[in-house]
């Protein structure tokens, strides 16, 4: 993933101020998963694309994109149910 740049190590520090959002969106993430993918996608490359497969009810897609916002980023969810 390279090293961050420092608006996306200031966003991977920000999960905190996002963390009630995150927990209002259903889903069946463990413990501590939520802040690991948050941080995960916060360090992606400025263009990088993120697919997930299998969003179900949409919490760890909301981990995936609020890191996003404002960046060159593309989250792409899919859930064939």
């Amino acid at each position: 993933m390279g090293t961050p740049s420092l608006g996306e190590f200031d966003m991977y520090h920000k999960y905190p101020e996002f963390k009630d959002r995150i927990f209002s969106v259903e889903g069946l993430l463990l413990d501590g998963e939520e802040e690991f993918l948050f941080g995960w996608a916060a360090q992606m490359p400025e263009d990088g694309v993120i697919v997930e497969m299998g969003s179900y009810l949409g919490r760890s897609s909301a981990c995936l994109g609020l890191p996003c916002i404002g960046t060159k980023r593309k989250v792409y969810c899919i859930d064939p149910w």
